[in-house]
């Protein structure tokens, strides 16, 4: 009994001594989801009682003057695609260059003005409710000044390499797993909240709440987070002009996307980084409009449903990642899988046109939705390798900031013209594009298939009697030779390895010989341009767990 109790303190002691930036996210989503349906209410209020000069009595029931709500939805509507405009700059000119920057610098900076960026947000969104006679346009100069601080995509890109660089290889997923069950559990959080302070104090109550909450979450984060010291930075990073370092950086990360490979994998690549812009258009956009006007929900219903579909998504997440480890199934089909469930959510909600049909939303709460970006992510991490991964996954996240804007553009095209007649006909619209999705899985998992037969084929040709001599040797095992010369060359030969993995997959085998010339050339060209690479290439490591 007394070893097993000093056991067990011993192990709370290191977990309570292991706490990190846990409690900051899991308060930080709880004030971003806080607002997240409140927020939506401020600008319908505003479209309807500011922009069209209706009533105080025909704006607090929209839902039953569908007129009225059709009018504001359409601003709304038109408004968001805006705010997707106005907050994609600034964090498409942060991508570039951030996760390099905090490479040399430290994850503070890159955690703590996003949230900076929140506050401000929020602040203007309190102003605006606190003066009713401040026209709504006045929320795009929040939504640009949040973007400033780097908007959200730069925040999971810097607490999650913060985690990255505080654990080991033994303990991260096991941290990795706990950091994502709290910020999780922040999320429903959020969302109960949001509607119970509403109803407590108003506007004012909510946007405060989500205010105070990040400023705490601000100064946590700067006591927890700490920089590198200046001894460790290199003394080479003024050197680029910024304009240049921007530049140079996103010249990487397209060059190591599209570079040569074997096989078709640079094809797969290429397939899957648009696929991943699918997954984001595949998902329901205008749910909350959709069901003020279809269903005929208020806020506190949105938020029920929401609040159950994070819970019970949590435990759908779980049990389907249980199935995945054991089942031992291939991603693709794991993405095919979870593509067609939404088609058929997609098809469902597209065919709901009654306010009687609302169980069909709870039906499909079931269903795994975001196990299809974890599966393309999942597929890209293992044909590029890690020495490729970070910077094909920043390419992924600055694709997904501009594409953002061509999807908030479809959408707002298709609500607009439907809204009237069959808003539902945006769901329709997104289980076409489901359709596309599944086949790229399927796709990418034939050609894998494919290119594993082919490779089989061509080492049995390569070592048969005909063929076969001791002065050969497979180009395959060329390529694996080739990648070792790449370990020891890495800061300079990536140019070269592009070339030599040219010429060797152009012949069917080669002799000692000419795999010693390789080698030859590869170690005087690389001692010839030493000069001219000094500052070697960063490593960029970003992954987005969420």
């Amino acid at each position: 009994m007394g070893i097993s109790m000093k056991k067990t303190l011993t192990w709370l002691k290191l977990f309570i001594f292991n706490i990190s930036i846990e409690p900051m996210l899991f308060l930080f989503y709880a004030a971003k989801t806080t607002v997240s349906v409140v927020k939506e209410d401020l600008k319908l209020e505003r479209f309807c009682l500011v922009t069209l000069n209706h009533t105080q009595e025909e704006c607090s029931d929209l839902i039953h003057n569908d007129n009225i709500q059709i009018e504001v939805q359409h601003l709304d509507n038109d408004f968001l695609f805006f705010e997707s405009v106005v907050g994609m700059v600034i964090p498409l000119i942060f991508l570039t260059f951030i996760a390099t920057w905090s490479d040399k610098h430290g994850r503070r900076v890159p955690i703590i003005a996003p949230m900076t960026g929140f506050v401000i947000w929020c602040t203007i969104y309190f102003f605006e409710a606190l003066f009713p006679t401040w026209p709504p346009e006045i929320l795009l100069i929040a939504t640009f000044l949040d973007s400033c601080g780097g908007g959200f995509t730069t925040f999971l890109m810097g607490y999650y390499s913060h985690m990255v660089d505080i654990t080991s290889e033994n303990t991260r997923t096991t941290r990795l797993g706990i950091v994502m069950v709290v910020k999780n559990l922040g999320i429903p959080t959020g969302q109960v909240m949001g509607p119970v302070l509403h109803h407590a104090g108003g506007y004012l109550l909510v946007f405060g709440s989500a205010a105070g909450m990040s400023v705490i979450c601000i100064i946590y984060a700067f006591i927890m987070v700490k920089p590198k010291p200046q001894n460790k930075i290199s003394n080479d990073s003024s050197n680029s002009p910024f304009c240049n370092s921007i530049k140079n950086n996103l010249v990487q990360f397209i060059r190591t996307a599209y570079k040569r490979r074997p096989g078709s994998d640079r094809l797969c690549i290429i397939v899957l980084l648009f696929g991943m812009m699918l997954v984001n258009s595949s998902q329901p956009h205008k749910l909350y409009l959709w069901t003020r006007r279809v269903l005929k929900w208020d806020e506190d219903q949105y938020t029920l449903y929401k609040t159950s579909s994070e819970l019970i998504g949590q435990l759908v997440m779980l049990i389907f990642s249980l199935i995945v480890k054991f089942g031992k199934v291939h991603d693709c089909h794991i993405g095919a899988a979870v593509t067609l469930l939404l088609w058929s959510k997609l098809i469902s909600l597209g065919l709901t046109t009654r306010p009687d049909q609302w169980w069909i939303l709870y039906l499909f709460l079931i269903s795994p939705d975001s196990f299809g970006s974890m599966t393309v992510r999942s597929v890209l991490s293992k044909i590029c390798g890690k020495e490729d991964i970070g910077r094909v996954f920043s390419l992924l996240g600055i694709m997904e900031v501009i594409w953002s804007v061509v999807d908030n553009a479809m959408y707002a095209a298709v609500y607009d013209a439907s809204i009237k007649y069959y808003p539902s006909a945006e769901h329709l619209f997104g289980a076409a594009i489901t359709c596309i999705l599944f086949a790229i899985f399927l796709w990418v998992k034939w050609i894998q298939d494919w290119d594993t037969i082919h490779q089989k084929t061509q080492y049995s040709n390569s070592r048969s009697p005909t063929d076969a001599s001791h002065n050969e040797i497979p180009s395959t095992h060329i390529i694996i030779s080739n990648a070792h010369i790449q370990d020891r060359e890495t800061a300079t030969d990536n140019h070269i390895h592009h070339h030599v993995i040219a010429d060797i997959m152009t012949s069917e085998a080669i002799t000692p010989n000419a795999l010693q010339n390789n080698k030859d050339d590869i170690s005087l060209s690389a001692s010839e341009t030493s000069q001219t690479n000094s500052q070697g290439n960063e490593s960029y490591h970003y992954s987005d767990v969420d």
